[in-house]
């Protein structure tokens, strides 16, 4: 019999899973953990779906948090429940991670959906699991978008991200907030990304570290990215032939 285990982030959003279906998890950042798991229902949503559980542990502690939470999906005898993290219920598996305030989200796939699709209104910085994702992207105020650092290991992630405003698409409707787009500085970037119906142009040059979209930009933006883990390539359209997106600086 298989092991399980059990996260809850309130009395009515709870997660179990076997423990063989656990893939690995990250610090995503400082204080930030992230859990993966092959989604049960992964046969009906495509090749590779994951769940993603968030958790917030103790800062300069992800590693101890990290060791607690693999002895107790190791630990104990077959067929019992490893509880890692329950708000509602007060209880954690590590002394790291909070019992009132440790479950951050849980995110899980959807069934009948090819691609995990992300929805942001505020600054956001995406991670190694975050690959594969839309990224639609509803500001209201200027946003920051963060790509993940480069490395060898990141080689093949990749996302689209997509610009959206408050009455959808349409016209020459233009965004109320700027959106960037961080790729990280010194990385070579390699891209073209094309405009309108007069077919207009921008190209990556050396030191275009950001897709700067200012308040000319339009909703129904698209940009995609893919990396070799040592640049990102871009490719993309913008309603606007006028507009010039790759920058070397926050717009």
């Amino acid at each position: 019999m298989d092991r399980f285990i059990y996260i809850r982030n309130a009395e009515d959003d709870a997660y179990m899973n076997k423990v063989s279906n656990f893939k690995g998890m990250e610090q995503a950042s400082s204080g930030v953990v992230i859990m993966y798991f092959e989604s049960p229902i992964s046969s009906g949503v495509g090749p590779n779906a994951y769940d993603k559980i968030t958790l917030a542990v103790t800062a300069n502690k992800e590693k101890e948090a990290m060791m607690d939470i693999g002895g107790a999906l190791a630990g104990a005898k077959s067929g019992s429940t490893a509880v890692i993290a329950d708000d509602y219920g007060s209880a954690s598996c590590s002394d790291f991670i909070s019992t009132s305030a440790g479950v951050t989200t849980i995110s899980k796939a959807t069934g009948g959906q090819t691609k995990r699709v992300m929805s942001i209104v505020e600054n956001t910085t995406l991670v190694a699991g975050d690959s594969g994702t839309t990224v639609i992207c509803l500001p209201t105020a200027t946003t920051e978008i963060d790509l993940p650092a480069l490395s060898a290991g990141l080689a093949g992630w990749n996302c689209r991200v997509i610009l959206q405003s408050d009455s959808g698409f349409g016209g020459d409707e233009l965004m109320d907030q700027k959106v960037n787009i961080d790729m990280g500085s010194g990385t070579a970037n390699v891209g073209i990304i094309h405009g309108g119906d007069a077919g207009g142009s921008d190209q990556a040059v050396s030191g275009d570290d950001f897709i700067a979209c200012t308040a000319a930009a339009s909703p129904g933006d698209t940009f995609d990215f893919i990396t070799d883990g040592t640049r990102w390539y871009v490719t993309g359209h913008v309603v606007d032939a006028s507009e010039t997106p790759f920058a070397g600086a926050a717009g």
